[in-house]
Formats: C-alpha cells, sequence, structure tokens
C-alpha cells in the first residue's frame, strides 16, 4: 500500500539519488529495504563498500562543471579504509553541495556530534534505525541543503555589494594622502595610509568570500587557459614586495625552467599565490625568508616556504578545512578563515594537489602540483 507522507513534511516530488557508503552488505541491504517500504518518494540507491569507491563515484575529468551525481549521502564513518571523522571530512570535500547523513554505532554518539560540527546534515544511530526515521532524515537533510544554499547566495550578493562603497572610499583615501584635496600633515597622512590598509585587507577578505561561493557554487564563470605561471608568480611578488620591505623579509625564488605552464583559471591561481605568500609573510619574523619554487618534471610543482614558527602537526590534519582555527590562529589568510580552505577548493578543481610539510630548517612549506600542458 502507498504510504502517506510524513507528518509536517511534503513528499518530494523528484526521484531522490542516494549513495550509501557502508561495508556490512547485510546492514545495507536492510536499509534499502527499509527505504523501498517507507519512502513517499521515488529512490534510487546506490552501494558502495569503502570510501575510495565513493571518492572515485564523485571523481571528475580535470576542468569538467558537473551536476551532483546524488542527492543525498549515508555514510558510515568506520569504513575498511578510513575510520572516524578523517571518513566524513575527505568525503565532504568531494561532495560539495551534497547533505550527507552519519550512519554510527550506539556507542559512537559522541563521534557523530563531532560530524556535526564538522559539516554532517544529520547522524543516525545504526540500532535505532527504521523506514520512517530514515525517510525524514533524508527529506530535512535535502531540505536543509536547499535553505544553506539560499542563505550562502544572499551573503554572496551581500558581500558583493560591499565591495563598491569601500573602493570608493580607498580611492579618495588616495587623494587625501597625495594631498590631491588639500594639505594634510606627515601625522594625517600616516593614519590615512593606515586607513586605507585596513581597508585593503578587508577588500582581501571580500575577494576570499567571493572566490569560495564561486568554486562552491558558480562554477560556469571559471574560464581555464594556458597560464605562464613564471609570470604569474613574479606578478604575485610585486604585489607584496613593499609588505615584505616594511617588515625586512627577503623574498627569494627558485625556478628550474625558462617557461612553466598550467592549464588555470589565472585570476584563482593567483588568489591561491597571493594568500599563501599573505601567510608566509605574516609568520616569517623580521629578517626571515620567504621561497617561492617553481619547476617541473612529470607534473609542474609550486612551492611557499618560511622561516617561521612552522605549523604544530596537530593543526596540519585540519589546516585546510573552512573556518579551522588552528593553537595560534594560524591558516587564515587575512584572518577569514578562508584562506587556505580556499586554496585547497581551487586546487582541486584544477586537477591539483596542496599539502604542508615542516621546512628543512624551520618554518613550513606549502607544496603544489599540478598536470603538466
Amino acid at each position: 500500500m502507498h504510504q502517506p507522507p510524513i507528518s509536517g513534511m511534503a513528499s518530494l516530488s523528484k526521484c531522490v539519488r542516494l549513495l550509501l557508503v557502508e561495508d556490512d552488505a547485510a546492514f545495507a541491504k536492510i536499509i534499502g529495504t527499509a527505504i523501498s517500504r517507507k519512502a513517499t518518494f521515488k529512490v534510487e540507491l546506490s552501494t558502495v563498500a569503502d570510501l575510495q569507491q565513493s571518492l572515485a563515484v564523485f571523481s571528475r575529468k580535470p576542468f569538467e562543471i558537473e551536476e551532483p551525481k546524488y542527492d543525498v549521502v549515508l555514510l558510515d564513518l568506520s569504513l575498511p579504509d578510513s575510520q572516524g571523522l578523517d571518513t566524513l571530512i575527505q568525503m565532504r570535500n568531494n561532495c560539495l553541495g551534497t547533505p550527507i547523513i552519519v550512519l554510527t554505532g550506539s556507542d559512537d554518539e559522541a563521534l557523530a556530534m563531532s560530524a556535526l560540527k564538522h559539516g554532517a546534515q544529520d547522524y543516525l544511530v545504526k540500532g535505532d534505525i527504521d523506514g520512517r526515521s530514515l525517510c525524514r532524515a533524508i527529506q530535512y537533510a535535502i531540505e536543509r541543503e536547499k535553505i544553506i544554499a539560499e542563505r550562502e547566495d544572499f551573503v554572496a550578493t551581500l558581500t558583493h555589494d560591499l565591495k563598491t562603497p569601500l573602493q570608493g572610499a580607498n580611492r579618495i583615501l588616495g587623494l587625501f594622502v597625495k594631498g590631491d584635496l588639500g594639505a594634510i600633515t606627515g601625522d594625517q597622512a600616516e593614519l590615512l595610509r593606515r586607513l586605507s590598509e585596513s581597508n585593503d585587507t578587508l577588500l582581501e577578505m571580500i575577494a576570499n568570500l567571493l572566490e569560495v561561493y564561486r568554486y562552491e557554487k558558480d562554477l560556469h564563470t571559471i574560464k581555464f587557459t594556458r597560464t605562464n605561471l613564471i609570470d604569474l608568480v613574479q606578478k604575485c611578488i610585486n604585489e607584496v614586495d613593499h609588505l615584505a620591505r616594511d617588515r625586512f623579509i627577503d623574498i627569494r625564488q627558485e625556478v628550474d625552467g625558462d617557461h612553466i605552464s598550467i592549464m588555470a583559471d589565472e585570476q584563482s591561481i593567483f588568489r591561491v599565490m597571493r594568500n599563501l605568500l599573505d601567510n608566509a609573510l605574516k609568520f616569517t619574523p623580521k629578517g626571515g625568508v620567504v621561497t617561492v619554487g617553481l619547476a617541473q618534471n612529470e607534473k609542474v610543482q609550486l612551492s611557499v616556504s618560511d622561516t617561521g614558527p612552522g605549523i604544530p602537526e596537530e593543526d596540519q590534519r585540519y589546516l585546510f578545512e573552512r573556518f579551522y582555527r588552528g593553537a595560534n590562529g594560524r591558516g587564515y589568510s587575512r584572518s577569514t578563515g578562508l584562506g587556505l580552505y580556499l586554496c585547497r577548493q581551487i586546487v582541486n578543481h584544477h586537477n591539483g594537489t596542496i599539502k604542508v610539510d615542516r621546512n628543512q630548517n624551520a618554518g613550513s612549506i606549502f607544496l603544489l602540483e599540478f598536470p603538466r600542458v
């Protein structure tokens, strides 16, 4: 008999595509049966047994833009090839825009609550799951994801509208500092210069927020062209050179080759470089060194290293997570909590990799790899 809609929730009109990531075949069969009996909406259920298979489902060809393959992921956190929060984090990073419902054992509710803080939409205790509660969780997850998307659309629009008055204020401040609007004292010029730098910081935060939105919601605006990384690195270094000189920091280049190119959205790769250089300069002490390396073998390698205090291992694990704050507040270009998260999003979309390690002598080194062209 056809089941009536769950109270308080309208039945979904479209076919809901579910991915179940579960290594226990018997439990996977129970889930499938429970959904088929109680769902008031059409369902397509696919099942994989480990994390690597699930990540392969969401993989895409380089530079390809696709609609989400599934509407909801049902994820067991304890899999043969991954355990705990790392399972959720890797899945979430590969299925942006797709809500995840965590399946957990009865003794893992503390872990499940942590999963909610790291982006899961909901969690269900395996021993308590029935068809009705499962279908309700699926519907709620889809509706919540829609609300989150609408909220992010609003924030992106509002953020974009903040750019114009800040840019206008900076132009006026620049005229004051130059004396074009009348004579001012040296102290006044210094205060206006600091105010202009503060506005520049706000503009950089806005740019990061908009770029995150672009890579999560507006991928059609990304355009890939053959990009000369040597020229791009030099352009970025030129932009931050005055900051380095003010802090008595030496920026060095180690470039192995005359022409090193990748297929890239130039604006985005420039933002990655700027974020990494901003962080390196921020955490390098007076008299220190920041080094930008560029080379190519089977892949193109780009690196940014510093002689700062380094990043503790416990922070490295989640350093590229959205809004993650390390013990020392490290990991944020312009203090938004989005700088390194954005870097990873951009690099991943360029079919590349990014990781952090300790420098040979001191400090940290960020290592990026991209396909050659």
